[in-house]
């Protein structure tokens, strides 16, 4: 999922094609929401 958005934001970038769907961006939110939380149970990095 994280690789087709990816993909859709290099084709946007370098062919100006901009096909995003609803749909995607919502999946792409939670998914983001869901790393995010499990990124942060990992603790500070500690010097």
């Amino acid at each position: 999922m994280l690789a087709q958005c990816h993909d859709k934001r290099n084709k946007a970038e370098y062919e100006g094609m901009l096909d995003v769907s609803p749909q995607l961006l919502k999946e792409l939110t939670s998914i983001t929401s869901e790393l995010l939380s499990l990124v942060d149970k990992l603790g500070g990095v500690q010097d």
